[in-house]
């Protein structure tokens, strides 16, 4: 076969794959929108710098450049590109994913996939072939955590943990691994979609259980950011303390949050029930998947937090603190939030999500 050439006036992005030992090239879609090849199947006009390129790319994702993950030929898939913006590559990427997606059922015990895809971030193992020349596609450096310079002392999660562990949590513990669990697997995953999804089960976990659905979102978690629904209406207006403190601290997004809430209960559903993603999805842009993700994760911090508070207090069951303990709390002067200006999450409800990606700090 001859050499696989490319057009140095064109613009392409080559995918490092794995799930495939070896192949010849292979066409995909109509175009070909694609191909599947090996790094040695590149002609002497297009492979210069392919090689370094991909070593670059490797090294920035941790990973080793070596005969063990590459059999000593690296497997690429490969697109035209009319973008290479940081836009465009993701866009790439979905497609790329798709692509081989396809294959998979085309090929018998095919199990072809991107070799190492940050999928938050838009980016994956590989390079940008333009006006001839290669360049790496990087991974961006992340933050390490917090530097410690001292164990921190015996608190409520010590406590937790060792509940946990010898299965002797209350009801509203019990809620709260639950959530936990599913938080981490939000943390875990590189899908925006999952995330979101694994956000919004993990709110769902600490309802009432006869409440866990859009419902029981809608009505519960707006009170924790100072716009209680219509179902705290008679308690907080019955209580002169109450209503003191929620007239003065209303919160002036009040309307904007509940939407969201709405609009975020819409995404989950037709995630449920039609399968939908980032990428098919014809009724969410990513950018706003991102903001959804980003007021999930928002919301989970704070529940969490009054949970622990709460089961400090003694606080046994879920009804028990969504009807009694949230308000008392959040009216008392254990809400730091109220000092500290956070209170009404307007940091992240007034993010354009239009513009682009929040930044990913609570």
């Amino acid at each position: 076969m001859s050499a696989f050439e490319l057009d140095q006036d064109s613009t392409w992005i080559a995918l490092a794959i794995t799930g495939v030992a070896t192949a010849p090239l292979v066409p995909l879609g109509q175009g070909p929108d694609a191909y599947i090849l090996r790094e040695s199947q590149f002609g002497v006009r297009s492979s210069p710098g392919l090689n370094e390129a991909l070593r670059k790319s490797f090294v920035s994702f941790g990973m080793e450049f070596s005969e063990k993950i590459t059999l000593g030929d690296t497997k690429l898939i490969i697109i035209p590109m009319l973008d290479t913006s940081d836009y465009g590559i993701s866009v790439g990427l979905l497609f790329a994913d798709t692509a081989l997606s396809i294959f998979n059922k085309k090929v018998f015990l095919a199990k072809a996939r991107l070799l190492a895809w940050n999928r938050q971030e838009g980016r994956a193992i590989g390079a940008v072939y333009k006006s001839g020349v290669w360049t790496p596609i990087e991974e961006p450096a992340s933050g390490v955590g917090p530097f410690l310079i001292q164990a921190p002392p015996y608190c409520f999660w010590d406590w937790f943990l060792g509940q946990s562990l010898r299965n002797s949590l209350t009801p509203l513990g019990n809620c709260l691994v639950k959530c936990m669990d599913w938080q981490r697997e939000s943390q875990h995953s590189a899908h925006i979609a999952h995330k979101f999804a694994f956000n919004w089960i993990a709110l769902e976990a600490l309802l009432k259980p006869d409440e866990r659905d859009g419902t029981g979102v809608s009505k519960r978690y707006p009170l924790l950011l100072g716009a209680p629904s219509k179902a705290y209406s008679k308690v907080i207006h019955s209580d002169i303390h109450l209503s003191s403190f929620f007239k003065s601290n209303s919160n002036p997004h009040a309307s904007e949050w509940k939407q969201a809430i709405r609009e975020m209960y819409g995404y989950r559903c037709e995630i449920i029930h039609e399968g939908g993603t980032d990428f098919s999805s014809q009724k969410i842009e990513p950018n706003k998947l991102d903001w959804f993700v980003h007021l999930t994760e928002f919301l989970l911090v704070r529940v969490i937090n009054i949970v622990a508070e709460a089961m400090v207090d003694q606080v046994q069951t879920e009804s028990e603190f969504w009807d009694d303990y949230v308000l008392g709390f959040l009216s008392s002067e254990k809400n730091g939030w109220i000092t500290t200006g956070v209170f009404f999450g307007n940091h992240v409800i007034e993010h354009d999500w239009r513009t682009g990606p929040i930044r990913r700090v609570i």
